[in-house]
């Protein structure tokens, strides 16, 4: 029997639940902050909050924080115990180069495809049908979001996020925290803790530039 138990009962966590039943997993639970009101989710038991995980002791159990915000996911997966390990989930239908590296804690979702000497970090989600080129660098904490398409050498820093049908050129870099709204064309680099918007996308707060 394989046990996963999920960190946040969310939409997010509904998927995430989906493709760990298709790795096999057949033990599925949630944990939750509105925990004892919220018992069941999607088909699965709630069976705490994130506190419980400081009583697991079994090498048997993997984790995995399905929680969307960047940052949020970043304080969680900090205050989990050491001694547990965190799952990687990968879609049977996303196609993933045999060169491409994924780090613990990942998500790759249906249609995704992830291509040649390509690395991914840890605890990243690479949502519905997005594709990374070759010799991309997926920063940890990050997200992709569905139909976002990075070309070759993009660069994501850790807990950026490329919004829904955005894109890059070739060799971009998106620095740690940054977003990429929703279909932005990413034409130059952009910094650390920046929004950007439009096509060629440019700095939410300041237009002129």
């Amino acid at each position: 029997m394989k046990k996963l138990i999920i960190i946040g009962a969310s939409g997010h966590g509904k998927v995430v639940a989906e493709i760990a039943a298709l790795n096999g997993y057949d033990d599925i639970q949630f944990l939750d902050e509105r925990y004892p009101e919220l018992s069941r989710h999607f088909g699965y038991p709630v069976i705490g909050k994130t506190e419980l995980l400081n009583s697991l002791k079994t090498a048997d159990i993997r984790i995995f924080c399905a929680i969307g915000d960047n940052k949020v996911r970043e304080r969680v997966v900090s205050s989990v115990p050491k001694n547990l390990k965190f799952a990687t989930l990968i879609h049977p239908r996303a196609i993933i180069s045999s060169t491409a590296k994924i780090d613990e804690g990942t998500v790759i979702m249906g249609g995704a495809i992830i291509n040649a000497d390509t690395a991914v970090g840890a605890h990243v989600i690479i949502n519905t049908g997005a594709t990374i080129d070759h010799d991309c660098e997926i920063g940890r904490f990050s997200h992709i979001s569905p139909g976002a398409n990075l070309a070759g050498g993009t660069q994501v820093g850790i807990g950026a996020w490329m919004g829904i049908g955005s894109c890059t050129r070739q060799l971009i870099k998106i620095g740690q925290y940054a977003v990429a709204g929703a279909g932005a064309v990413v034409v130059s680099h952009v910094a650390e803790n920046t929004i950007v918007v439009g096509n060629p996308a440019r700095d939410k707060t300041n237009p002129n530039l």
